[in-house]
């Protein structure tokens, strides 16, 4: 059992206060009735890949981070998930929704803390092969590319839609730089452009 909450990671990090909520979430890239029926599939089909699925969509986090997650880096008492960060992205904390945070006290409560927060079979470490099959699912599922740098931009755009300022987002995303963060906004609303005039000649094409 979990016998500790507390987490056992100790370094300086930003604590965002952002707070990604999948019951309301919604993006340009893919809709809130689209996101509720991909988790539902996966819930049904296999309930940890559901999870892995829903931890992707409210942290952003990369795949190699995902992996690198025990059980510890997560404070079941506060709600709050610390990442290091890596090379590219800075030492943060951010917020998980209080649902989901049960879910997945409920799924790893018999481990050590110490245990892969996602562990495959027998309890060993997935690769990122499995990860990636796992988008792909995804992906075939809504008929549209779900990718990490595809799920980032939608809760950049779900934040900056809801008024977040850039650099709320800066910490939640742990870009380094704020420009960074203009130009992940910027390059979202560039793909929703295209995406729309894409439709739009479809759209064309089919009624002429």
């Amino acid at each position: 059992m979990l016998k500790e909450y507390k987490n056992l990671i100790s370094f300086p990090s930003k604590t965002s206060e952002l707070l990604v909520d999948l019951d309301l979430f919604s993006s340009p890239l893919f809709g809130n009735e689209e996101l509720k029926k991909l988790l539902q599939y996966f819930r049904q089909k296999n309930f940890t890949h559901y999870l892995i699925v829903k931890f992707l969509l409210s942290t952003g986090v990369s795949i190699p981070d995902l992996l690198y997650f025990q059980i510890k880096c997560i404070d079941f008492e506060s709600g709050m998930l610390t990442l290091t960060g890596g090379k590219r992205l800075n030492f943060r904390r951010i917020r998980l929704e209080r649902e989901f945070l049960l879910e997945i006290y409920r799924h790893c409560s018999d481990q050590s803390m110490d245990s892969p927060l996602f562990g495959g079979r027998h309890g060993c470490s997935r690769n990122e092969r499995s990860i990636q099959k796992i988008l792909n699912a995804a992906s075939q599922f809504l008929k549209k590319e779900i990718n990490i740098p595809i799920i980032r931009e939608s809760i950049a755009i779900s934040f900056h839609e809801r008024g977040a300022s850039l650099s709320e987002i800066q910490t939640f995303l742990g870009h380094r730089s704020i420009k960074s963060t203009k130009q992940r906004i910027t390059h979202c609303y560039r793909r929703i452009d295209e995406m729309m005039r894409h439709n739009f000649t479809n759209w064309k094409e089919k009624a002429a």
